[in-house]
């Protein structure tokens, strides 16, 4: 067991994002550690032997790991595909208030994709939710690249949508009201 900075040291520069796999865990069976996610949105701290994991590579590149001399690939086949994930504020307005503890649900079409729940963090409220690749089971008609997104926060129907691409974590504050962005014209 190492941290994973130090498990990656010889491709340090050259890998984005990196997902665990923990079966046992029904509740957030996947972790995650990205190199530019907040701290509070890594959950994947070390590598631990004889486990799979998923990592995001930026280019073609050898990996040494201090251990054993040779790796088993063939767990890779045994692993679902690593999920979508999305972080970021949950914002108030006059119709919603956040507060920590809330459910927070991702939809792909009407399937139940991803929990998560809102927390205090740093004076706002935040939240954390893996949205699950298209698979067997509770995943059938999840996540696959491009698939719509919808958001529901303790009840409450979100404005925010998202597109499912599962190569790192996506930053995105939630709200009820769509914000419109219009172009600044000058004179």
């Amino acid at each position: 067991t190492r941290p994973v900075t130090d498990a990656l040291s010889s491709i340090e520069g050259y890998y984005t994002t990196l997902y665990g796999y923990a079966g046992d865990d029904a509740a957030d069976p996947w972790k995650v550690y990205d190199v530019e996610a907040p701290a509070w949105v890594n959950d994947l701290s070390d590598l631990q032997f004889g486990h799979g994991y998923w990592i995001n590579a930026t280019q073609a590149i050898t990996i040494s790991l201090k251990g054993a001399s040779g790796l088993a690939l063939a767990l890779a086949e045994t692993l679902p595909t690593p999920p979508s994930t999305f972080y970021g504020a949950v914002r108030a307005s006059p119709d919603f208030t956040p507060v920590a503890g809330l459910p927070v649900l991702a939809r792909v079409g009407s399937t139940i994709c991803g929990r998560g729940s809102t927390r205090a963090y740093s004076g706002q409220i935040v939240y954390v939710v893996d949205v699950l690749a298209d698979g067997a089971g509770e995943a059938s008609g999840c996540g696959i690249a491009g698939r719509a997104i919808s958001f529901q926060v303790g009840g409450t129907a979100m404005a925010t949508h998202a597109v499912w691409e599962n190569n790192r974590p996506h930053a995105l504050a939630l709200s009820t009201h769509s914000t419109t962005h219009l172009p600044f014209v000058g004179r």
